[in-house]
C-alpha cells in the first residue's frame, strides 16, 4: 500500500471475555465483508480484530468514509459497533512497548489483558490529543501496549509511565 487509511469500530457493549470478543468480532467482520458497503467499495479493505474492536484498513479514504457510522446485527449475534474517525496510518519506523508495571504482574491473565485494552485506549486518546502521528495497538491475547510511528520526536515525548499501571520498556527502530 502506498498511503493507507484506517478506521476503528468499537463495540457499544464490550464482550466480557477474550473468547467472547473473538466470537463477536469474528462474526462482525464476516458480516461486514459480505455487506454492500464493502462489496461495492471498489478497493480492497483489510480487517483486523484488535483489543479495542475491529480496524479496517484501505488505500481509499473515501471508501472508509462511506462505511456506516454504526453497524449492527439485526438478530444480535454481534451487537452494535460504532465507527471512529478515519485517519492516515503512519509508517512504522519506530516502536515503543509499554508493559504492566512489576507491582501488577501477579494479576490474573484476563485482568492484565483487560487493563491493556482499556489503558491502551486511553493512551491512544492521550497521544491523539497531543497530535502525535502514532498508532497504538494491543497484541491479541497480550498484556502489553505497542506504539508505532515514523517521527522520532514523538517517541522522545512518550511518557515513561502511563496511568500508573504501564511502564515504557523500550523504544526501537523497526
Amino acid at each position: 500500500m502506498k498511503q493507507a487509511f484506517e478506521v476503528k469500530y468499537s463495540a457499544l457493549q464490550a464482550p466480557l471475555t477474550a473468547n467472547g470478543a473473538a466470537v463477536v468480532f469474528g462474526r462482525a467482520i464476516a458480516a461486514m465483508v459480505d455487506s454492500c458497503y464493502v462489496r461495492t467499495a471498489g478497493v480492497p479493505m483489510f480487517f483486523n480484530r484488535d483489543g479495542f474492536g475491529i480496524s479496517v484498513t484501505c488505500e481509499s479514504r473515501q471508501a472508509l468514509e462511506g462505511l456506516p457510522l454504526t453497524y449492527g446485527s439485526v438478530i444480535g449475534h454481534f451487537g452494535e459497533l460504532e465507527r471512529g474517525a478515519v485517519y492516515a496510518v503512519p509508517a512504522a519506523d519506530y516502536e515503543a512497548v509499554f508493559a504492566l508495571a512489576p507491582a501488577f504482574a501477579s494479576y490474573p491473565t484476563t485482568m492484565r489483558q483487560r487493563l491493556a485494552r482499556e489503558v491502551g485506549g486511553r493512551l491512544a486518546d492521550y497521544l491523539a490529543v497531543r497530535l502525535m502521528a502514532v498508532r497504538v495497538r494491543v497484541p491479541e491475547n497480550g498484556d502489553r501496549i505497542v506504539v508505532s510511528g515514523a517521527v522520532a520526536e514523538d517517541f522522545a515525548a512518550l511518557p515513561v509511565r502511563f496511568n500508573g499501571v504501564f511502564e515504557r520498556l523500550l523504544i526501537s527502530a523497526v
